[in-house]
């Protein structure tokens, strides 16, 4: 079988369409033969677009799509790990915000008494709320109306009770004179809380 010209390849073969790409099927003409000669297939009427414009379908079970899962699973990660690391920013914050707002103003260098007694404060500090929530207990018709946010309470005075008792509850340094000073002068910006030097407080710290 001889080709000398382009109509005697288009006559020579069928065209065969699938997933947007063209294809020249013959079983005596090769597509690179074709090229060899000089002769190119004439265009599909693909609405102007080009073959490279047109997204390929990747195979789930290629390199590429499995490479594809790593990316995504990596920047799940990240999103996850930056999202843990804002939360633990902004408790830090409010931690940080509360013994700030409650320490003396008077005390520039904390000896071990004072602070027991500033984490004792910081651990008692819904004793009060939890009190009224009992006397509204006692009138009559109002059993446990407040019980969700009382478990809540409940729940955060037993969780860092058990952190002061064992691992410890983390705050800032008293024992620093300057991180101390900078504490009275933090704002309370999210940002500036990297700088507030921080340590953990055993309650065996306090009692040895």
């Amino acid at each position: 079988f001889r080709v000398s010209t382009i109509q005697d390849v288009h006559d020579s073969c069928y065209w065969h369409w699938r997933g947007l790409n063209l294809f020249i099927v013959h079983r005596g003409i090769s597509f690179s033969r074709i090229k060899r000669m000089g002769k190119v297939a004439p265009a599909a009427n693909n609405g102007g677009y080009k073959s490279q414009d047109i997204p390929k379908v990747i195979h789930p079970n290629s390199r590429k799509a499995q490479q594809l899962e790593r990316e995504l699973n990596k920047e799940k990660k990240k999103k996850i790990k930056k999202t843990m690391s804002n939360k633990r920013l902004n408790f830090m914050g409010e931690r940080l915000a509360w013994f700030r707002d409650n320490m003396s103003s008077h005390i520039s260098e904390y000896s071990k008494q004072d602070i027991y007694n500033l984490i004792y404060m910081y651990l008692t500090r819904f004793q009060v709320e939890l009190d009224q929530i009992a006397i509204k207990y006692s009138i009559k018709g109002r059993h446990r109306q407040h019980a969700s946010r009382e478990d809540s309470l409940r729940n955060t005075i037993e969780r860092e009770n058990n952190e002061f008792n064992t691992i410890g509850i983390e705050t800032a340094d008293f024992s620093n004179k300057a991180n101390v000073e900078y504490l009275k002068k933090w704002a309370g910006e999210l940002k500036y809380v990297p700088k507030i030097k921080t340590c953990r407080y055993k309650k065996s710290d306090f009692f040895s």
